[in-house]
């Protein structure tokens, strides 16, 4: 009964962890997606150009890159959960500035500024779920806590644009620091104090330096794939748009169907890569290829085509495009021990959004330099095929530091 009752105990306590690290996980989703679905209200409002528009969307992506440079590192060293309440502080300060000034200058900055402490949010959720599970059964919760960004991007999508219509860009950014500050703060109720003792121990081990090499694939794999996610998020509804005459609130709930199968496969990639005996790079491959695969299929994708076809290929968009991220993630903080996993998962996640900055602006470049988009997504798919290639002939298991993440105590079992 005792045993029984321990682990009754452990599994609740993984539960409550899980489903407050989900919440806080839309909340920064909804804000950061958010902007990137409000990108064309941006260059109605300031009477921008795609390259434009694209910058404006990436101040945001450009302070997460820097973010995740250094949070990492904090959350190593301090906690997830004390870390987490000084970012949602913040960012509500942030967001409602946002939601209070007009011009384009500090609504940039501001934006950045949002960006930079938004790394809290995904940073201390993974470290915190990397801890929390064993190695063997830790795929299926890092999907599911990552699921709050995809489901976060459709909502955003749902309801953001008919929202900005009627009430337009600025006023909800009030609204992002609300759900913000409920997501965070109820997170850091769940989330267990960090002992100092703990803390030192896992900080003192061993240096990231000696590490580092074994995040290169995973991070220049994510600066490539991400390019997918981003180029879908930003140009759904102008592509649909403005080439097929698709209303925006239609075009808007296409993106929002992408985002349901981005959210579904970052479920099932990270159960099947965990039945696969921890295999992230076999899974994450079949991804890349699959985005490559329909990458090609928008380059020759004929003009009014009936949105009962662009359903199913748009959730196929999201499952290959945004699927990915949740296992990238897990991959990384696998690669090296347990006291450096919240900074390999911030170096990786930088490099990541790296390439969303790139690509928001790059991805309009093409467009406009090429007339159409057409060799956009041709490009796409090159891009998407250089990451699929690095991943089938990466020799992963010679760097992959699997001991200590397998007998370093979950969070769950120290507390």
């Amino acid at each position: 009964m005792p045993e029984h009752s321990t682990e009754d105990g452990v599994v609740g306590r993984r539960g409550m962890l899980l489903v407050a690290a989900t919440i806080s996980q839309f909340g920064g989703s909804v804000a950061q997606q958010g902007t990137v679905v409000l990108g064309v209200f941006f260059a109605a409002t300031y009477g921008l150009s795609l390259p434009q528009m694209g910058a404006v969307v990436s101040s945001l992506t450009l302070g997460l890159v820097i973010s995740g440079l250094v949070v990492g590192t904090l959350v190593d060293r301090y906690g997830p959960r004390r870390v987490l309440f000084v970012g949602t502080l913040l960012l509500v300060a942030a967001s409602t500035i946002i939601g209070v000034i007009q011009p384009l200058a500090p609504t940039v900055v501001f934006l950045f500024l949002l960006g930079l402490a938004l790394g809290v949010v995904p940073l201390a959720g993974t470290k915190a779920i990397l801890m929390a599970w064993p190695l063997e059964h830790r795929g299926l919760p890092m999907g599911i806590r990552q699921m709050g960004v995809p489901i976060g991007a459709m909502v955003a999508a749902l309801a953001l644009p008919p929202l900005a219509s009627r009430f337009g860009l600025h006023p909800l950014y009030f609204g992002f620091a609300a759900l913000i500050a409920a997501g965070g703060f109820i997170f850091c109720a769940v989330l267990p104090p960090s002992r100092p003792a703990a803390r030192k121990a896992l900080h003192d081990t061993v240096p990231l330096r000696r590490e580092a090499h074994s995040l290169i694939v995973p991070a220049l794999c994510g600066f490539l794939l991400v390019w997918g996610q981003y180029a879908l998020a930003t140009y759904t509804i102008p592509f649909l748009h403005g080439r097929d005459g698709i209303s925006i609130p239609a075009a808007g709930a296409l993106l929002a169907v992408a985002q349901v199968g981005g959210a579904v496969a970052r479920m099932l990639l990270g159960h099947i890569s965990d039945r696969l005996n921890g295999r992230r790079d076999l899974v994450l491959l079949a991804s890349a290829l699959g985005g490559v695969l329909l990458a090609c299929v928008l380059a020759v994708l004929p003009v009014h085509v009936p949105i009962i076809v662009l359903v199913p290929l748009w959730l196929g968009l999201g499952m290959t495009m945004v699927g990915w991220n949740a296992l990238m993630l897990t991959w990384s903080g696998e690669r090296v021990s347990v006291q450096n996993a919240g900074a390999a998962i911030g170096i990786t996640t930088s490099a990541i959004l790296l390439g969303a900055a790139i690509s928001a602006s790059g991805f309009g470049v093409i467009v406009e330099i090429s007339g159409g988009y057409h060799v956009a997504w041709l490009s796409l798919a090159a891009i998407l095929a250089v990451a699929a290639l690095i991943l089938l002939f990466q020799q992963r298991w010679s760097v992959r530091s699997v001991t200590s993440v397998r007998t370093e105590p979950t969070l769950a079992a120290r507390n």
